[in-house]
């Protein structure tokens, strides 16, 4: 008869025994696993928002510039003597709001609020900065910032330097003097009023109105050449 050890024989416990730790093993790595989706997602979440606050703030200060090309006939309609004045004419300020509520109306169509407008006539710079409002994924508010130009560029604006602003005439007295005899002379022709303005490396057909004392823009129209004149992001 063959006599067993009881010390060979396994028992129940000794094979639950090394089961714990796989378990634990097991458990942690799922743990790991699922961490690492949920910061992926997270992370993927928060790319996916800061993308969307930036398109929104591109589009908004490119809405900006628009609506400072499509104002700046109604705004430079009353002339101007130097061209220095052209910028003050377009905002007034280094920091004017001009273009600001077509500038928030694209921002909102974009799911953003614009925080922060600035037009700068003098450099053509609009300057915006939009948030996202938080959102439950990733519980921040998303913030993010555009610059645009006009390309019109008011500042740079010059006068062709071959013009000369013309004499105004002399008002005639109540009686005029009588005629003297002898030959009359030959009036001179009169100046020649029409000239160019150059503003951002564009030139624009401009003339010298006698009655105001004042450049204007002739045909074609401001408001065509400038339709035709195409924003742009710069930062």
């Amino acid at each position: 008869m063959k006599v067993v050890n009881q010390s060979q024989v396994p028992l129940p416990h000794d094979a639950e025994r090394g089961s714990g730790p796989v378990t634990v093993v097991l458990f942690l790595g799922i743990l790991a696993v699922v961490f690492a989706i949920g910061v992926t997602a997270v992370g993927g979440v928060a790319n996916k928002e800061t993308s969307a606050a930036q398109a929104a703030a591109d589009a908004a200060a490119l809405a900006g510039a628009r609506s400072i090309l499509d104002r700046a006939p109604s705004d430079l309609a009353p002339g101007f003597r130097f061209p220095t004045e052209i910028p003050v004419l377009l905002g007034g300020s280094a920091c004017s709001a001009r273009g600001h509520a077509e500038a928030q109306r694209l921002a909102q169509t974009n799911g953003a609020n614009v925080t922060d407008y600035c037009w700068n006539p003098f450099t053509d710079r609009i300057s915006v900065t939009v948030t996202l409002p938080a959102t439950e994924v990733s519980g921040d508010v998303v913030s993010a910032s555009a610059v645009a130009q006009t390309r019109f560029a008011p500042g740079s604006c010059t006068v062709d330097p071959g013009f000369d602003i013309p004499t105004p005439s002399p008002t005639p007295s109540a009686e005029p003097p009588s005629p003297s005899p002898g030959p009359t002379s030959t009036p001179e022709p009169p100046p020649i009023l029409d000239t160019d303005i150059e503003c951002g490396g564009f030139s624009y057909p401009i003339t010298w109105d006698m009655s105001l004392n004042r450049f204007v823009f002739l045909d074609p129209p401001l408001a065509t050449l400038l339709d035709d004149l195409d924003p742009r992001l710069v930062a």
